[in-house]
C-alpha cells in the first residue's frame, strides 16, 4: 500500500481543476448568452475527445441524440397527421430562429422606402409632422374583407431618425430570412435632396454590415402620388451637368465595403431611364466618371415600371422587373362586394402573375425578375385605389421560387442572378415584407422557403423543446347565423359584421341563414356559406331537413339576429344547435311586423334572449309576453364601426374640412342627426330642435345624415318656412357614404327618435366625441345616460333641449369633458370583438373572458409587437387594461393609436406617479379586470398567436388557478436566444418541463418552488382572477417586500388556491434586457432574497429532503457569481 492515488485519481484531479478554472473564467467572460451557448456548442461539437469525460459534455450529447430523435418522431408526425408543412402554419406566422439558409437561389434584393420620418418638405406639403405613416392610419376599408389599415407589429410605426435600433433590426431581419441587399431609393433633383438622412445613417454605421445600394427615383415629385407631371411638388431637371454631380455626390456609398455589387462592380439602379434626355450619353459619362475616379466599373440596372426597352437602347446593363407595374394584369370583375357606393377602385389577382411564372420565356438579355408580396395602395389612392387580391404568403411564396428558379439558366455568372421584392415597407402600396398585425412574419418566412436552394432540414429549435411533437390545433367552431333578409338595414348591417368577426378574428366556420332576399347575399358569402331559407316559402319538412344536415355538419351554435328570425328558434332546438336570439325591436315594431309569436318562440326555445338595454327587456315582457323573460341577458352590442377618435382634439380639423365641404362661416359648430327621416326617427322633431336652438345661437348648423321619407320631406319644409332665416342653419346632407366625417365634425348628436331601441348611431356618435342627446323612454340609451356624454331628456320640447345644449356647449371645459367621457365609454365597454365572443358563451361554447393586463413603463418601443401579438390571439381575448406607470416616453400616445378600433373592448390607465411596484400594477390590473381569466402581459414581451387557445384551456377545470407555458428568451433586439429555460431548470428535473402537466399547489411547491421561480416570466403565466385578486390583497406587503422575487412569493401563495398546470411549447416571448438584475447585477441583496423564499416555501409546503438539498445546491451555485 502507497499514500500515492493512483494514476486515474491523479488525472482526474488534474481535469477537475482544470475544469473548475476554464468554468470560473468562462462565467467572468463579458460575453452575451447567445455567444456563450455557442461557444460551448463548439467546443463540444468539434473538440469532443478533450472534454468527452465531462458530465457537461455527456449532458450535451445526450441533448444532441434526443433532438435527432425528435426531427425524426416530428417528420412522422407530420407524414401521420396528413399535414403538409404548410398547413402547420397559422394565418400570424412567429418569428424563426432558424438562421440564414446556407445556400440561396438568387440574390434578392429588396427596395427600401425612407419616407418615415418628418422632413420640412413634407410639412410644407402635406401637414407638419407628415410621414409614410400618415397616408398608412388613414386607409379604410373599401370592401367585404379589405385589410385597411394595415398595421405594423415588431418594428411599430417607427422613425428612421430616431436612431439606429430600427434600422439595425431591419438589416438582422432581411439577412436572417435570405434576402441579400436593401436597395434604398434616392431622391435627386438637380443637386437638391429629400429624405436621405436615413439612406446615409445606414450607410455610416459600422453596427450594420448589411448590404445596401441606390436605385435613383428620378420622378418629379407630384400631388398624385404617381409621378405624372400634373401638380408638381418638385421638379427634375435633367442635363450633363447634373449627370456629373449625380454621380460624384453618390461616389462615397459606391465606396463603401457593404455597398451591393454585381460582379465585383457597385450596382447602380435608376427607377425611368427614358425620363433622361439621352441616356446612352448619360451612362457614359458615369462610368468615365467612375473609372476615373478610383471605383472602377459599375453595374448600371434600371426598372421595368414605365419602360419595355432592352438594356442595350438605354447603355445599362441589365432590366428589373418592378412588379406589379407594367405587367398588363387583368383587372378583376365581380371578386369583392364594395363596402360604399363611391367604389372605384381596381381589383386584379396576384395568382395570375404566380401563374404566369410558371412558364417564363427566355427574355434574350440580362433582366433580373421582379415580385411583391402583395399590392393594395388604398393607403394612398383610397376608393380608387389598385387592389391585388393576395392569395396570402403562399402565392408569394410560389411566384419568388419560380423567379428564384429561372435566373440560374438564364444568368451564368451567380453574381447576376438579382431578383427584385417590391418591396421592404412600402406600407401606404400595400407592399412590405416587415411584420405586421395580421400575418406576423409569414411575408418574411415565405421570402426564405422560396430563396432557400434546396428544403430545410432543420426544424424550428422551438419544435424541439417538448420530448413528443405537440402540433395538433382543435377544429375550428362551426357557428350558425340567422338574420330576416338581406337588405342593407341595422340588424343585417350588424349580422355581417358578425360574419366577418367569427370568421377573421375567431378562425370560426361560418354559415348564414337568410329568411329573406336582398343585396347583401354577396357580402355574406365572403365569409362563409349563405341559405336561403324563406319563411314563407320553405316548407316545414324542408326547414328540418336544412337545420338537420347543419347538425350533422357539426353546427352546434346559432346566433338568431332579430326577432323576425325567431319562427326557426323550435327547428334550431329540436335538432340539438343552442340558440341565443337578439331582441332588437320595440312592441309597436313588433305588432307592426306581427312577429308577436317570433317572440313567444324566443322565449320558450332559445338557450339566452340578448336585449342591449333594461327598457328593451321590460317592456317586450309586459306588452308583448304578458310576463317576464325567463332566459334574458343584457348585453349592449358591440361597437364595429373603425372611425373613432383617439381625443377631442382631432374634431377640430375634421369639423374645419366640414364648413369647407359646406361653404359654411368659420365659426360654424355642428349638431348632427343620421338615419332614414322617418316619422319613427323623428326628422321633425329634429327640425324644431334645431330651429329653436339656433335662434338662441346662430353659429350653430344643424345636419340630418341620410334620405327623408316622402311625407316627412314635405314636414320638414313646412317646418322651415315659417322659420325665416334661421332655416338657412338646417341642412339636409342625404344619404352618405361616409358618416364618418359628419360624426367627427360634430358637436352633439341629436337622437329623436320616437322609439329607436339601440341604434348604432349613438355608438357612432360617442365613439367620435360627439355628446348625445335622447328623450327618456324612447331609447335603451336612455339607461346609460351620465348627463355628460348621454343626456336624456324629460319632453321632447324644443325648448328643453335647447336649454340643455346651451348647457353642454356654453363651456368648453364641460364640452371637453362630455366628449372624452363618450370616448372612452365606447372604447371601456363596447368593443364589437368581446361582444360577439359573449354570444358564443352564452351559447355554451367554452370560451373564457380573458383580460389581458399590460403594466409599462418608458417601453414605448416595444408596444407595436405586444400589442400585436395580443390581437392576433387565435383565442381572442376579452378586454385590455394598459396600465402605464407614469412613462416619460411617448407610450401613452402609441397604446391610444395601436388600441384604436382593434375590436376589443379596452380601457388605457396612466398614473400620475409612479408606483415604485410592479407589484402594485399587478393588483390594480387584477382589480380592474372583469373577466375570468388574467393575462399579466409585460408590455417588452410578447406572445405566439396560440398563447390564450393552449394555455386557457387547462381552465376548463375549475381548480386550476395558475396555467402556464414555456418562454423563449429573446434578446433586447427581439432575436431568439433560446426557445427554453430547462437549462435553467435542469437542476431540478431534466425532463418534468418537456412534457404537460397539470399539480396540485401544494405539490408544485416541493416538485419545483421551493428550489426557484420556476415560472420565469409572469408574460407566459395565466391567472384565474378569483385567485389572483384574493392573493394580491391577502400578500401584497409580503408580495412586495422582495424586489426580484415578489412574483415568486406570489406563485407560493397562489399554490394554496388550486392546481397548476403547464405546457411545454414556447409560446411566450421573455425579453432579457441587458442590464437586468437577473443577468448584470446579482448581489448579496438578491442572493438573500433567493435565500428568504425558499425558507418561505419551507414553511408554506412539506418540502422533500431531496428537494431541499437541491434548494441549497442552488443557493451554493448562486454563492459563486457574488
Amino acid at each position: 500500500m502507497t499514500d500515492t492515488p493512483p494514476a486515474r485519481n491523479v488525472l482526474w484531479h488534474v481535469r477537475k481543476r482544470s475544469s473548475d478554472l476554464f468554468w470560473t473564467v468562462w462565467r467572468r467572460l463579458p460575453l452575451p448568452d447567445s455567444a456563450r451557448r455557442q461557444g460551448i456548442d463548439f467546443l463540444f461539437r468539434h473538440l469532443s475527445p478533450l472534454v468527452a469525460w465531462t458530465a457537461s459534455y455527456r449532458i450535451w450529447k445526450a441533448e444532441q441524440d434526443r433532438i435527432a430523435a425528435q426531427i425524426a418522431r416530428l417528420a412522422e408526425f407530420r407524414e401521420l397527421a396528413g399535414t403538409a408543412s404548410a398547413g402547420l402554419r397559422a394565418r400570424y406566422e412567429d418569428p424563426s430562429a432558424l438562421p440564414r439558409p446556407d445556400r440561396l437561389l438568387a440574390r434578392a434584393i429588396a427596395f427600401y422606402l425612407p419616407q418615415f420620418h418628418a422632413i420640412p418638405e413634407n410639412d410644407e406639403w402635406w401637414g407638419t409632422g407628415f410621414t409614410e405613416w400618415t397616408n398608412v392610419r388613414r386607409a379604410r376599408p373599401q370592401f367585404q374583407g379589405h385589410r385597411q389599415p394595415r398595421r405594423p407589429a415588431e418594428l411599430g410605426y417607427y422613425d428612421l431618425m430616431a436612431g439606429s435600433t430600427t434600422r439595425r433590426r431591419q438589416a438582422a431581419l432581411a439577412h436572417q430570412y435570405g434576402i441579400e441587399a436593401f436597395c434604398f431609393y434616392f431622391y435627386w433633383f438637380g443637386g437638391r435632396r429629400l429624405l436621405e438622412g436615413p439612406t446615409k445613417a445606414y450607410a455610416e454605421d459600422e453596427e450594420i454590415t448589411f448590404p445596401f445600394c441606390l436605385c435613383w427615383a428620378n420622378e418629379s415629385w407630384s400631388r398624385r402620388w404617381d409621378g405624372r407631371e400634373d401638380q408638381k411638388l418638385v421638379a427634375q431637371y435633367h442635363s450633363p451637368e447634373d449627370d456629373i454631380a449625380f454621380i460624384s455626390h453618390i461616389a462615397d456609398y459606391l465606396r463603401s465595403d457593404k455597398y451591393l455589387r454585381v460582379d465585383g462592380k457597385p450596382l447602380v439602379m435608376v427607377y425611368r431611364p427614358d425620363l433622361l434626355p439621352d441616356p446612352k450619353a448619360t451612362t457614359r459619362r458615369w462610368r468615365d466618371w467612375c473609372r476615373s475616379h478610383g471605383i472602377g466599373d459599375i453595374h448600371l440596372a434600371y426598372t421595368l415600371s414605365f419602360v419595355n426597352g432592352t438594356p442595350d437602347e438605354y447603355g445599362f446593363d441589365t432590366a428589373i422587373e418592378f412588379a406589379p407595374n407594367n405587367m398588363n394584369l387583368t383587372q378583376q370583375e365581380d371578386l369583392v362586394q364594395p363596402t360604399g357606393d363611391n367604389f372605384a377602385a381596381r381589383i386584379y389577382d396576384l395568382r395570375e402573375l404566380a401563374a404566369r411564372s410558371e412558364t417564363y420565356s427566355r427574355p434574350g438579355h440580362k433582366l433580373a425578375r421582379g415580385v411583391t408580396p402583395q399590392w393594395d395602395n388604398t393607403a394612398r389612392r383610397m376608393n380608387q385605389a389598385a387592389v391585388m387580391l393576395d392569395g396570402g404568403p403562399d402565392v408569394y411564396e410560389r411566384w419568388l421560387r419560380n423567379a428564384a428558379r429561372d435566373m440560374a439558366p438564364n444568368q451564368k455568372n451567380p453574381s447576376e442572378r438579382l431578383v427584385a421584392i417590391n418591396a421592404w415597407n412600402e406600407w401606404a402600396e400595400g407592399a412590405y415584407l416587415e411584420p405586421d398585425q395580421d400575418h406576423g412574419y409569414a411575408w418574411l418566412a415565405a421570402t426564405r422557403r422560396a430563396l432557400a436552394a434546396e428544403p430545410d432540414k432543420l426544424v424550428e429549435p422551438a419544435d424541439l423543446v417538448p420530448a413528443e411533437p405537440m402540433l395538433s390545433a382543435p377544429p375550428a367552431r362551426k357557428v350558425l347565423l340567422v338574420i330576416h333578409d338581406l337588405h342593407r338595414n341595422g340588424a343585417q348591417i350588424h349580422t355581417l359584421h358578425m360574419a366577418a368577426t367569427y370568421r377573421e378574428r375567431f378562425g370560426c366556420e361560418v354559415t348564414t341563414i337568410a329568411c329573406g332576399d336582398g343585396p347583401l347575399g354577396p357580402n355574406f358569402e365572403c365569409y362563409g356559406r349563405l341559405i336561403h331559407l324563406p319563411r314563407k316559402a320553405a316548407g316545414e319538412s324542408a326547414v328540418r331537413r336544412t337545420i338537420e344536415q347543419l347538425y350533422a355538419d357539426g353546427y352546434r351554435t346559432a346566433v338568431i339576429n332579430s326577432s323576425a328570425s325567431g319562427w326557426l328558434t323550435p327547428y334550431l332546438s329540436d335538432a340539438g344547435i343552442n340558440c341565443v336570439g337578439l331582441v332588437h325591436e320595440l312592441p309597436d315594431i313588433i305588432r307592426t311586423m306581427n312577429i308577436e309569436q317570433d317572440i313567444e318562440a324566443f322565449d320558450a326555445h332559445a338557450r339566452k334572449v340578448v336585449f342591449a338595454s333594461d327598457m328593451v327587456r321590460n317592456r317586450t315582457a309586459d306588452e308583448i309576453l304578458g310576463r317576464p323573460w325567463s332566459n334574458a341577458v343584457i348585453l349592449p352590442q358591440g361597437h364595429y364601426k373603425a372611425e373613432s377618435l383617439l381625443n377631442p382634439d382631432e374634431k377640430t380639423a375634421a369639423a374645419a374640412a366640414l364648413r369647407t365641404r359646406m361653404g359654411l362661416p368659420d365659426d360654424a359648430q355642428f349638431i348632427i342627426g343620421v338615419g332614414y327621416g322617418d316619422f319613427r326617427k323623428g326628422v321633425d322633431i329634429f327640425v324644431r330642435w334645431a330651429v329653436e336652438a339656433a335662434r338662441r345661437n346662430p353659429h350653430w348648423h344643424f345636419v340630418w345624415v341620410g334620405n327623408l321619407g316622402a311625407e316627412e320631406r314635405v314636414a320638414c319644409h313646412a317646418l322651415l318656412a315659417n322659420a325665416g332665416d334661421i332655416a338657412g342653419n338646417v341642412h339636409f346632407a342625404g344619404f352618405q357614404d361616409d358618416t364618418g366625417a359628419f360624426y367627427r365634425a360634430a358637436s352633439a348628436y341629436a337622437l329623436t327618435s320616437r322609439e329607436d331601441p339601440f341604434p348604432t348611431t349613438v355608438l357612432e356618435a360617442l365613439a367620435c366625441g360627439a355628446p348625445v342627446f335622447c328623450v327618456d323612454g324612447t331609447t335603451g340609451f336612455a339607461d346609460m345616460a351620465d348627463g355628460a356624454c348621454l343626456t336624456a331628456l324629460p319632453d321632447a320640447e324644443a325648448a328643453t333641449f335647447a336649454d340643455a345644449l346651451e348647457g353642454l356647449l356654453g363651456s368648453e371645459a364641460r364640452q371637453r369633458q362630455a366628449s372624452e367621457a363618450g370616448i372612452a365609454l365606447v372604447q371601456e365597454k363596447f368593443g364589437f370583438c368581446s361582444f360577439a365572443g359573449d354570444l358564443l358563451r352564452l351559447a355554451g361554447e367554452e370560451l373564457p373572458r380573458i383580460s389581458v393586463v399590460i403594466p409599462n413603463y418608458n417601453y414605448a418601443r416595444f408596444l407595436p409587437h405586444r400589442i400585436a401579438t395580443i390581437l392576433a390571439q387565435e383565442l381572442p381575448v376579452w378586454e385590455i387594461i394598459f396600465l402605464d406607470d407614469a412613462s416619460t416616453d411617448d407610450s401613452l400616445e402609441v397604446a391610444a393609436q395601436l388600441l384604436k378600433d382593434c375590436g376589443i373592448r379596452y380601457r388605457i390607465v396612466p398614473n400620475a406617479e409612479n408606483s415604485g411596484s410592479v407589484f402594485a400594477q399587478w393588483k390594480k390590473g387584477a382589480d380592474l379586470a372583469e373577466g375570468d381569466i388574467v393575462w399579466i402581459a409585460e408590455a417588452d414581451d410578447w406572445a405566439s398567436a396560440r398563447f390564450t387557445r393552449v394555455a386557457a384551456a387547462a381552465f376548463a377545470d375549475p381548480e386550476t388557478v395558475v396555467s402556464y407555458t414555456q418562454s423563449n428568451q429573446v434578446s433586447q433586439d427581439s432575436e431568439i436566444l433560446c426557445p427554453h429555460y430547462l437549462d435553467y431548470v435542469a437542476d431540478i428535473d431534466r425532463e418534468r418541463w418537456r412534457r404537460p402537466f397539470v399539480n396540485a399547489g401544494q405539490a408544485e411547491l416541493n416538485d419545483g418552488l421551493a428550489v426557484k421561480n420556476t415560472l420565469p416570466n409572469v408574460s407566459g403565466v395565466l391567472f384565474r382572477r378569483e385567485a389572483l385578486v384574493a392573493t394580491l390583497e391577502q400578500h401584497m406587503d409580503e408580495i412586495r417586500s422582495y424586489r426580484v422575487a415578489g412574483d415568486w412569493c406570489a406563485y407560493a401563495h397562489l399554490a394554496a388556491c388550486g392546481k397548476f398546470a403547464f405546457d411545454p411549447r414556447p409560446l411566450n416571448y421573455h425579453r432579457r434586457h441587458a442590464d437586468s438584475v437577473t443577468i448584470s447585477r446579482f448581489t448579496q441583496a438578491e442572493w438573500d432574497e433567493i435565500a428568504r423564499m425558499q425558507a418561505r416555501v419551507q414553511e408554506l409546503a412539506d418540502v422533500s429532503g431531496s428537494m431541499a438539498e437541491k434548494a441549497a445546491a442552488y443557493l451554493d451555485e448562486l454563492k459563486k457569481r457574488l
